[in-house]
């Protein structure tokens, strides 16, 4: 579920940058947003061997991922986590 959340705030691997670039290039651009087929398929995967219902993942979906503090609140990212594992989207 973490991943998904990186993946939807589009996370970008800056860890090893100068402390300038990173102050300058913020860690998260949303316009690079995007979810790997292959998280999806792997949570759509786990979830039908739990079976678990897409409720029950969303529900797990927002206890993992409240805590943290991404630009884009998970309750925003949910309903396009959902519409992925449905396989109502296209995926990066």
């Amino acid at each position: 579920m973490i991943v998904c959340t990186y993946d939807l705030n589009a996370a970008q691997n800056r860890g090893r940058m100068p402390a300038e670039i990173l102050r300058q290039f913020s860690l998260f651009d949303l316009a690079m947003a995007t979810l790997a087929s292959v998280v999806v398929e792997n949570v759509r995967d786990i979830a039908e061997g739990l079976r678990l219902s897409i409720r029950d993942v969303q529900e797990l979906y927002l206890k993992s991922t409240s805590p943290t503090d991404f630009p884009l609140a998970p309750e925003k990212t949910r309903p396009v986590l959902s519409l992925a594992i449905e396989g109502k989207v296209g995926l990066g």
